[in-house]
């Protein structure tokens, strides 16, 4: 099976052609694969293109509880069945996670506590 039916958009798949917005969702697939260590739909290759048409995107935080909601919304916004919904750019997609990223406290390990 080709590798890149997991990653291609509901647009394409209906003919359309690759857009900015084709790209953004490949990118939040391939956010979600690295986050869950799956793709997001399973099947043969006629499966997946109608999953990735009619069904709903999986949340992360469905298979790694220890996923923030936050990242499900940034994910779902990526992967968006309308083009339109997505990010506009690689830009935006990348600021709403640094935001998220800029917004998480660490916890210090034992070590930094002890020796900082």
């Amino acid at each position: 099976m080709e590798r890149s039916v997991y990653y291609l958009a509901p647009e394409v798949y209906s003919g359309k052609p690759y857009s900015v917005a084709s790209d953004i969702y490949a990118a939040g697939v391939t956010f979600f694969h690295i986050l869950t260590g799956r793709t997001p739909f399973e099947g043969t290759t006629e499966e997946i293109a109608r999953a990735h048409m009619k069904k709903d995107f999986p949340k992360p935080s469905d298979f790694n509880s220890l996923i923030p909601k936050e990242i499900d919304k940034i994910i779902l916004k990526a992967t968006s069945k309308n083009p339109n919904a997505r990010y506009k750019s690689a830009k935006d997609f990348q600021t709403d996670i640094n935001n998220f990223l800029n917004g998480v406290k660490v916890k210090k390990s034992f070590f930094d506590r002890i020796f900082n």
